[in-house]
């Protein structure tokens, strides 16, 4: 009997036991690391593929902020660890858009941003890049993605006439949504995402594109007004410049591109600032701040597209090197910096310099064309009755 009773207690106490330990093990966070993960595109080193305990999560494919893929993918494991331990679940996970960037988030924190180069290696827009690591994320907690799938889809939060802040690219003014309107017949184009001082941001409800042809460019010039609809002489709202255009609205077709228009920029760089400069004058519209036109420098292409015309404090028109213009989904995003062109990696934004006109420089004409006195450059499609020099009206 006595040993019955032994016997009985022993199995007591190991059940006892196997349930704390379970307990302990059932409530333990998971845990987030980084592996060395394949190459996906030649040119590009090893991804780095983050794992939650055994299962796949992340695969970052392209380094970004001077960060390697690996260390991209331990800070991602770093930031999943922190959530984790702060009690996140699955359940929390979501696809936002973060410095006006796809990105995966916990609630509103950060996890990982869908940069351009490994959704191009992916051969995904950013957006669906994000929304593919949110629910590999989810799956592997064990969790069901169609049970939240509103949360995991790249659905843009940005509606006209929001304020936001954009954290990577224009990193200490505040942004402003707005649409874009075209000068000949107030149709809009899309949308343009504009910067400056907020007391200004504030009045500005739409931006016009007025376009014309002179000194071998196509100028186009892009005026913040108070109103939302095109009239004769809008009121132009000053210190207040684009930072990102709907991609459709920005032409990349029809015009010059690499080592001859970056030539004429150098040539013609000083005549056409001062064009646009008489420009905004003639109309009242003076700018009130310094002015530089500099190539303008598209990363999909790795190469010169153009000239824009920046505007800022002198010391940062001193500064400015030029444009990089970033796809990102359907917006470009127009990045003025201080580097030295050709810009590497994603070079960091000067603040307190937008773009407030666009200098495309048209192919140029066939043999035939040339010899026909009564040929002249297309119009750009929408904007003939802009073509005429701008003179004060």
């Amino acid at each position: 009997m006595r040993t019955l009773h032994i016997v009985l207690v022993m199995c007591l106490t190991l059940a006892i036991a196997g349930t704390l330990i379970g307990g302990q093990m059932s409530s333990q966070s998971p845990r987030a690391s980084v592996q060395i993960g394949p190459v996906v595109r030649p040119g590009l080193p090893q991804s780095g593929d983050v794992f939650i305990g055994q299962e796949f999560a992340f695969r970052i494919a392209s380094p970004a902020g001077g960060l390697s893929p690996m260390q991209r993918g331990q800070i991602v494991a770093d930031r999943l660890n922190q959530a984790f331990d702060q009690g996140a679940s699955w359940e929390d996970l979501r696809v936002s858009q973060v410095g006006g960037l796809w990105a995966v988030t916990i609630d509103s924190t950060l996890i990982a941003t869908a940069d351009v180069e490994s959704a191009r290696a992916m051969k995904l827009s950013t957006g669906t890049l994000a929304s593919r690591w949110a629910r590999q994320t989810v799956v592997a907690l064990g969790g069901q993605p169609q049970l939240i799938a509103m949360q995991l889809e790249p659905v843009p939060a940005r509606v006209a006439g929001a304020r936001e802040e954009i954290a990577v690219i224009w990193a200490t003014s505040p942004t402003k949504s707005v649409p874009l309107l075209n000068a000949t017949d107030g149709a809009q184009m899309g949308t343009v995402i504009v910067a400056g001082a907020q007391e200004m941001l504030d009045r500005v409800n739409a931006v016009v594109v007025y376009e014309t042809a002179s000194q071998d460019a196509v100028v186009r010039a892009f005026v913040p007004i108070t109103g939302t609809t095109v009239t004769d002489q809008p009121t132009r709202v000053l210190g207040v410049g684009l930072v990102s255009i709907s991609a459709a609205a920005l032409p990349m077709t029809g015009f010059q591109m690499g080592a001859e228009v970056s030539q004429m920029i150098t040539d013609m760089g000083t005549r056409w600032n001062s064009f646009v400069n008489s420009w905004y004058v003639g109309r009242n519209w003076q700018l009130g701040a310094a002015t530089k036109v500099v190539p303008v420098y598209w990363m999909d292409q790795q190469g010169i597209i153009g000239a824009a015309q920046v505007v800022g404090p002198q010391r940062g028109i001193n500064q400015a090197q030029g444009v990089v213009v970033t796809s990102v989904d359907n917006m470009s995003q127009l990045r003025a910096t201080a580097a030295q062109f050709p810009p590497t990696d994603q070079p960091s934004a000067l603040t307190d310099v937008v773009v407030s006109a666009l200098l495309m420089v048209p192919e140029q004409a066939t043999e035939e064309e040339t010899e026909s006195p009564e040929e002249t450059a297309p119009s750009p499609p929408g904007m003939e009755d802009q073509q005429q020099p701008m003179q004060q009206p």
